[in-house]
C-alpha cells in the first residue's frame, strides 16, 4: 500500500512487518494484535543519473575561509562539512559503480600558483579526513591553515556539542579567549579522550592532532547513524584535481557565485557512463565539457550526529479522534508522548513525529487507547536496523502505520 506523497517519503514502499525480509527484522518486533502493522523500508539502490549528468553533493558544507586549505563548521552555514561526505557515502553505498573525486577550487584573489596550492590543499585535507590521516591532516592543517579554524571548530563544539572551549571571537587573532578556549578545549580532550595534551593554550602540533581526532568521532558517529561504513567512500582515480581559480566563472560551479562561494571542495560523484564521457580527470574536462551537474541535498539534522527524528504515520478510520504514541528507550531515559489530535489527515493517514531522539539507544512504541490501555507497535527496535526500518535519506528513525481500533487490546 503507498504511502502519499505529502507525507515525504518519495522513492519509498511498505511491507507487512509479519513478513521476512532478507535484513531478517521482522522476528525482533512485537505486535500483540497489531498484525496489519505496517513499516516504511528504503528502496535498495539509488538511481542511476542519465549519462550526461554528473552528481554533486551540496557544495555549501565545504567551503574554506579565505585562505585556508581547511573546511570547518560555521555558525552561519546550515551544515557541517562532514555532512556532505556522509551525503555522498549514502549515495555510494547504494551505487557501487560509483566513485568519489574531490575537486578543490579557490577565488581568483591571488596568483595562479598560490590558488593552485591552495585548491589542491583542501581537497587533500577532505581526502585525508576519508582516509583517517591524522599525520597529513596536521601537515595540512600547519601550512594551510589558521588560528582561525581551531577558533571555528571550538565555538562549533562549545555552540552544538556542549564543551567548554569558547574562543571568543572567530578570528585570527591569538588573545585571552582564543587562550582559554585552547586551554579548555585540551583539558576536556584529555578528559575526553583520555589524552596528554599540555595544557598550555598554544595550538601546536599535538593540539592539531586532538581536533583531528575529535573530527574522526564526529565522522564515525555520522556514519554510524546513517548506517554506511567508510569502505563506502570509494575514490577515483586519481581521487582529486586542483582546480585553482581556473573554474571560478563556470557556470557549471555552484550558483550564485561569490568569493566566498568560489573557496570550497566539489564532491564529485562520476559513474562508468560519466567517466567514459570524460576521459581523462582533469578540471577542464570536468567543468569545460558536455556533461552538466545535478546537486545531492544534504538532509537537514537539528541534532547532528547526536540525535534523529521518529515519525510514526498511522491510519485513523472515521470518528475515531485521540490517536496518542508512546515512544519510550528500555533504559527508562526517554519517555515521549506524541498527540495526533492536531495531526493533518492526508487519506485517512495521520503523522506525529517525537524530534531529538538519541538513535544510540533501544526503543519501544506503544499506542495508548485510553488510562491504563495501550498496544505495543514495536519493541526491542535497535539502531542496527536501521537500514531495514528507517529511511537512510527520509531520516525519519520509525516509521510505522498502525491498523484501526479493531487492532486494539
Amino acid at each position: 500500500e503507498p504511502v502519499p506523497p505529502e507525507f515525504g517519503f518519495p522513492g519509498l514502499h511498505v511491507v507487512d512487518v509479519s513478513e521476512e525480509t532478507e535484513r531478517g527484522f521482522a522476528p525482533d518486533l512485537e505486535f500483540s494484535a497489531m498484525n496489519r502493522a505496517t513499516v516504511e523500508l528504503p528502496t535498495e539502490a539509488a538511481e542511476a543519473p542519465p549519462p550526461q549528468v554528473l552528481l554533486r553533493v551540496e557544495a555549501s558544507a565545504l567551503r574554506c575561509a579565505n585562505d585556508s586549505g581547511l573546511a570547518m563548521p560555521e555558525e552561519e552555514r546550515e551544515h557541517h562539512p562532514l555532512q556532505a561526505l556522509v551525503r555522498a557515502a549514502t549515495y555510494l553505498a547504494q551505487a557501487p559503480d560509483h566513485e568519489l573525486l574531490l575537486v578543490g577550487h579557490a577565488s581568483a584573489v591571488g596568483s595562479d600558483a598560490h590558488n593552485h596550492a591552495l585548491s589542491e590543499a583542501r581537497a587533500r585535507g577532505v581526502l585525508q579526513l576519508i582516509q583517517r590521516d591524522r599525520e597529513g591532516w596536521v601537515e595540512t592543517a600547519t601550512e594551510h591553515g589558521s588560528l582561525r579554524d581551531v577558533k571555528a571548530y571550538l565555538a562549533y563544539l562549545t555552540r552544538e556539542r556542549g564543551w567548554s572551549c569558547d574562543p571568543g571571537p572567530v578570528t585570527p587573532d591569538v588573545d585571552a579567549a582564543a587562550k582559554a578556549g585552547l586551554e579548555g578545549f585540551q583539558e576536556q580532550y584529555n578528559e575526553r579522550f583520555a589524552g596528554e595534551l599540555l595544557v598550555d593554550g598554544v595550538c601546536g602540533v599535538n593540539t592539531l592532532g586532538a581536533l583531528f581526532d575529535v573530527l574522526q568521532f564526529e565522522f564515525e558517529r555520522w556514519l554510524e547513524k546513517r548506517g554506511v561504513g567508510r569502505e563506502a567512500l570509494r575514490l577515483s582515480e586519481p581521487p582529486l584535481l586542483a582546480a585553482g581559480a581556473s573554474q571560478s566563472d563556470s557556470p557549471r560551479l555552484p550558483q550564485p557565485q561569490s568569493e566566498e562561494a568560489r573557496r570550497f571542495v566539489d564532491l564529485v560523484l562520476l559513474g562508468p557512463q560519466q567517466r567514459a564521457e570524460l576521459g581523462g580527470l582533469s578540471p577542464s574536462a570536468v567543468y569545460e565539457g558536455e556533461l552538466e551537474f545535478e546537486e545531492l541535498e544534504i538532509p537537514a539534522e537539528p541534532g547532528g550526529w547526536e540525535t534523529t527524528e521518529v515519525a510514526v504515520t498511522f491510519r485513523a478510520p472515521a470518528g475515531v479522534e485521540g490517536q496518542r504514541f508512546q515512544l519510550v528507550s528500555e533504559d527508562g531515559a526517554i519517555d515521549r508522548v506524541g498527540d495526533c489530535d492536531d495531526a493533518v489527515a492526508v487519506d485517512g493517514l495521520n503523522r506525529v513525529v517525537f524530534s531529538g531522539i538519541d538513535w544510540t539507544k533501544t526503543y519501544a512504541l506503544r499506542r495508548i487507547h485510553g488510562p491504563g490501555i495501550s498496544t505495543t507497535v514495536f519493541s526491542h527496535v535497535r539502531f542496527e536496523l536501521q537500514n531495514g526500518l528507517w529511511s537512510p535519506d527520509s531520516m525519519r528513525r520509525e516509521v510505522a502505520q498502525v491498523a484501526g481500533p479493531e487492532a486494539s487490546s
